[in-house]
């Protein structure tokens, strides 16, 4: 189905905007998805706070970036295959129905599945997941320097020791996703 949304003085400065959502309503739970995998851990604003103070204290830029329709660059790693009724408004012949390849909004499992695709893309960038703070993500560059990634589902807080690995680092980002970028804070 269609999801039509309005928004005004959005920070994102979408003020029309159009989704194509699955009834994830209609997923039965260990048939169609996987009770365990349907969420993404966040940061907690907390954690927001304490990396906003250090940054601060030690003089780090921060940024803040939003990963456009992020859901849709997940692919689907479940067992079996999705399969979906398509939208109205589709040229599809009555009884037919789409195999999903990628993850959409509206699926019980869509959040776990971004977490998973992001996961990889930082990992490959060589990035180690904090142990102890989910949707925190650490690289280290010798010589005191590092950045750091907190998660919020698709929004991410950055900060670095240094302003050219943190501007290097959304270069490379910006290869594997459409990113909006708020600017310092």
């Amino acid at each position: 189905t269609w999801v039509h949304t309005h928004k005004i003085n959005d920070l994102k400065e979408v003020q029309y905007k159009s989704r194509c959502v699955v009834q994830g309503f209609r997923q039965i739970a260990n048939e169609h998805y996987d009770t365990s995998k349907v969420s993404s851990p966040v940061i907690e604003l907390s954690i927001i706070r304490l990396l906003t103070a250090i940054a601060v204290e030690y003089e780090w830029p921060i940024h803040h970036l939003d990963i456009s329709s992020a859901y849709l660059h997940a692919d689907i790693d479940y067992e079996k295959s999705i399969f979906v009724k398509p939208p109205p408004g589709s040229n599809i012949d009555s009884g037919k129905c789409w195999q999903l390849n990628k993850s959409v909004y509206g699926m019980k499992q869509a959040g776990y599945m971004w977490y998973q695709c992001i996961t990889k893309v930082l990992m490959d960038l060589n990035f180690e997941p904090d142990t102890a703070i989910s949707g925190m993500f650490c690289k280290y560059f010798g010589e005191n320097k590092k950045l750091i990634v907190a998660l919020y589902v698709d929004d991410m807080f950055l900060t670095s020791s240094n302003i050219t690995i943190l501007n290097d680092f959304k270069l490379e980002l910006a290869k594997h996703f459409d990113l909006k970028y708020f600017a310092d804070i």
